[in-house]
Parts: structure tokens; C-alpha cells; sequence
């Protein structure tokens, strides 16, 4: 029993420690626009896979871009969504160029990683883990702790 709990206890800790604390908020064009100063990047997503677009221009008719392999995400990011499939092969190295109206775009959201939170969970999950495992030592050395009211 105390296994399954311990084996259980830490995939909770990786999953919330890898994957991280988001939120995530739809945005309009003009919101996305106000942004691109601040972003180096954002990231698109086709019907099938996710892409890194470099040197973005994001205009109330069209997005036009540097089309790269995405290799990790990090911070706070611009998703743009479409219902498009690229058929390209891209690496870190590729630049292809692209450019999307308005109307190929199905919608627009801004990803913010929350640091503090992520940090919270993890002290806590591990917390748990330690609290646990103590009152499982404790139940298994057979200490009379007295009569329970």
C-alpha cells in the first residue's frame, strides 16, 4: 500500500512540476497586435502541428511571419490557431515565410505561466508526500499512541 501511494504521490509531483501552472485567455487581433512588441515569437497551430513563427507582423488583415521548428516554449506566449495544415518540413535552421488573412486565423490566445503557483504545488505536493509517509512509518511501528476519543 505504501508503494502505490508513493508511486502515486510522485507522478502527481512531475506532472504538476512539467507541466506547470497556466492560464490562458482568448484575445482579439488588436489585443494580439498591442502585444508583438514584447513577444520575440508566437506560436501557431495548424490542424496537426505546432509551429514557432519569428518576426511576426500582425496587422488587422493578416499575419505574415518566419515559419521555424517550435523546440520549448517559454514564458508568456500569443497562440494563434488555424484550421490550415502546413505541409513543410521545418527545423530550428528554416525560415519559410508565410502569411495568413484575417479569415484563416479561427482564434487567438494569450498563455501566461504563473510561477508562483507552479512553486506552491510542488512545495505542497511534496509536503503531502512527507506527511504521508510519516504517518504510514508511524502506523506500521506499532506505537500504542493511546485510547482515540
Amino acid at each position: 500500500m505504501k508503494k502505490l501511494i508513493s508511486v502515486i504521490l510522485v507522478f502527481s509531483i512531475l506532472n504538476i512540476t512539467f507541466s506547470g501552472c497556466t492560464s490562458s485567455k482568448l484575445i482579439s487581433v488588436e489585443e494580439a497586435s498591442q502585444m508583438q512588441n514584447s513577444n520575440k515569437y508566437l506560436i501557431l497551430h495548424d490542424q496537426l502541428r505546432t509551429f514557432r513563427l519569428n518576426n511576426y507582423e500582425l496587422t488587422d488583415n493578416k499575419l505574415k511571419g518566419e515559419l521555424t521548428k517550435l523546440t520549448k516554449k517559454s514564458g508568456n506566449n500569443v497562440h494563434v490557431y488555424t484550421p490550415l495544415n502546413f505541409d513543410v518540413k521545418v527545423d530550428e535552421k528554416s525560415n519559410i515565410s508565410i502569411e495568413l488573412n484575417k479569415t484563416e486565423i479561427s482564434k487567438i490566445t494569450y498563455v501566461k505561466n504563473k510561477t508562483g503557483a507552479t512553486v506552491l504545488l510542488v512545495v505542497g505536493g511534496l509536503l503531502g508526500i512527507i506527511i504521508v509517509a510519516g504517518a504510514l512509518s508511524v502506523n506500521n511501528m506499532n506505537i500504542d499512541l493511546g485510547p482515540i476519543y
